[in-house]
């Protein structure tokens, strides 16, 4: 029988052979696209990878169960309309450390994911630095003067000033909020104001925190009888209150460690009978002392 050669063959006309081909590179790509949805959808969707655990470690006062929360409620929002943000895949570390951070006075949070349903957050939490009281709120603040905690809800007409009350008052109400709150600087804040704070919220400048706890920590160095501060015009100025009841009125900002020598040259010339007894010494003044 005659056959046809190379020549004769139509170079135009498709190959049976070419189109076969095709097809199957078709059907292996719709494979692969399928397998690849189905695994998408096994990783993201399957209630295997659901994070179920959520794990609180370090925490003192603040509540396990409003952190577990926070968390949860973090988790359960949609990413793209689509996946679950409780996903093991799909959980963001890294938001949940902000967030929670923001929300809660906390110094130092680790957040880890174990594989495949579980998440475990370390905290430490924000030191209290100072008991805070003002006529609204008795509150604990941090270093950097930020709100951690409101611990009673206190009302103009049954908070008299501290000034008003007598010295026995005032130290029977700061060994209760000692004994309530830890043995912290104590802090009555007579300035008039409506603000509301939040968790975080910056009550006093940092700054002025820290030379309260500095003025405190010289005047125990050197056993003078520190027992608590008002504030009455501004926050970077007040009057510390000795246990004798005398009264030092000084600046809150870097020059404490000035103010604070003429106190203590100004307390030993009392004690030499060069000065005589004093209700309030005035030392905000870089020239001058004045005293009555």
């Amino acid at each position: 029988m005659w056959k046809k050669t190379q020549r004769e063959i139509n170079p135009f006309k498709p190959s049976l052979k070419k189109g076969t081909e095709e097809r199957r590179l078709r059907y292996l790509l719709l494979f692969f696209l399928c397998s690849l949805i189905g695994a998408i959808t096994l990783l993201f969707f399957h209630p295997f990878f659901q994070i179920t655990k959520i794990e609180i470690q370090g925490e003192q006062r603040l509540s396990e169960d409003d952190i577990q929360s926070a968390t949860q409620s973090i988790l359960n929002h949609r990413i793209l309309f689509v996946g679950r943000g409780d996903n093991y895949f799909l959980a963001n570390v890294k938001e949940i450390h902000e967030i929670l951070k923001e929300r809660f006075p906390i110094s130092h949070i680790t957040v880890q994911k174990h594989f495949p349903e579980q998440i475990t957050i370390e905290i430490q939490e924000r030191e209290t630095a100072l008991i805070y009281e003002n006529l609204h709120f008795t509150a604990l603040i941090g270093s950097n003067g930020g709100m951690i905690e409101i611990v009673e809800r206190n009302t103009e007409q049954t908070t008299p000033p501290v000034s008003t009350a007598s010295l026995d008052q005032t130290r029977l109400l700061i060994e209760t909020l000692k004994k309530q709150y830890g043995n912290h600087l104590v802090v009555f804040d007579e300035r008039v104001s409506s603000k509301q704070f939040l968790i975080n919220d910056e009550v006093l400048p940092a700054e002025t925190v820290q030379s309260m706890i500095e003025w405190k920590e010289k005047m125990e160095k050197q056993k003078i009888p520190f027992s608590y501060i008002v504030l009455k015009d501004t926050s970077q100025e007040g009057i510390i209150v000795m246990n004798t009841g005398q009264k030092a009125q000084v600046l809150f900002d870097k020059t404490v460690a000035i103010e604070f020598e003429r106190l203590h040259l100004f307390l030993e010339q009392q004690k030499r009978g060069s000065i005589a007894t004093f209700q309030l010494v005035d030392l905000r003044y870089a020239d001058r002392v004045y005293w009555r």
